[in-house]
């Protein structure tokens, strides 16, 4: 068991409530994240989002809400009655967090549908919308948790990102590592929100070799950390980025016991501790659109 350094203890379901929307105008808008992604950087500062029309009588328009945390929307742009939206201006190297409401003719407005997450100028290992299973394992015990990748072109790792569940309190430590454990980057996380995807910008931007493995992980106090077991039996491949597969990496998903941060090495069940990268890279591949529910 992870507290004896040998495997992780039994990956147990959330058993909290799921969380459910409402509003006195009822709806439920979705989300689509079209192709933003650009050849070069500096020209990837847009993404065209669009949803589906809602069947609500009454419905005259739609809102898109953004900023650069997570439920904290610090712009709006509204769209009318169109169904997509581009938003320009993004930082290239800053995620930003979307959701779309409807309003009717009475000026009642929904609630938000589910966020998208979006770093302009980057691509991560997990697509937009990718969550756990298992958002809490029953384990208490400190541990560094990681995820072995590759990058399939030479680019910059800029941040780091782990999934969060409400019982992951405490300190939180990101490191980014070298296959053989040295340590290329180190950040702690801030300003953290009580559950969901957390990120921290590196000090700087870390450059990484092509098809060359790296090690992304982040150190807990509280354990309680998300999970799912045979994640890893096949490798995993988000635009330029792949996340290792288990049988040809020596083990991935990684982990360590301990109070302090260490390179992680155990492995258990190709599990996925939800361990992600953010990397800027020379040209980005065309992102196929990809469909998320509203809650």
């Amino acid at each position: 068991m992870p507290g004896d350094t040998a495997r992780p203890r039994q990956l147990l379901p959330d058993r909290s409530p799921a969380h459910r929307w409402s509003a006195t105008l009822c709806v439920a808008v979705s989300l689509l994240l079209a192709a933003a992604w650009a050849m070069g950087a500096q020209a990837a500062q847009t993404v065209t989002l669009a949803w589906d029309p809602n069947p609500a009588s009454g419905i005259v328009g739609y809102r898109i809400h953004y900023g650069i945390a997570s439920g904290v929307y610090t712009h709006t742009s509204d769209a009318g009655s169109r169904l997509t939206a581009t938003i320009s201006g993004l930082t290239n190297g800053r995620t930003y967090f979307f959701a779309v409401t409807a309003y009717n003719r009475e000026g009642l407005e929904s609630s938000p549908s589910s966020e998208i997450v979006y770093t302009a100028g980057a691509v991560s290992l997990f697509k937009p919308g990718a969550a756990p299973s298992i958002i809490t394992v029953n384990d208490s015990h400190p541990v560094e948790l990681g995820v072995k990748f590759q990058s399939l072109t030479a680019g910059k790792v800029i941040a780091i990102r782990f999934y969060k569940g409400p019982e992951n309190t405490g300190s939180h430590t990101a490191h980014l590592w070298s296959a053989s454990g040295s340590v290329l980057a180190r950040a702690v996380f801030s300003g953290e929100s009580a559950s969901g995807w957390q990120q921290v910008d590196l000090p700087r931007p870390v450059p990484i070799l092509a098809n060359t493995t790296y090690v992304a992980s982040y150190h807990t106090d509280s354990g309680h950390y998300s999970a799912d077991g045979s994640y890893f039996t096949i490798a995993r491949k988000n635009g330029s980025l792949l996340a290792c597969a288990d049988r040809t990496s020596g083990g991935n998903g990684v982990y360590t016991y301990g109070v302090t941060s260490s390179f992680p090495k155990d492995t258990y069940n190709a599990s996925n501790y939800w361990v992600d990268v953010v990397v800027t890279t020379d040209s980005f591949p065309v992102e196929r659109t990809r469909r998320l529910k509203g809650n």
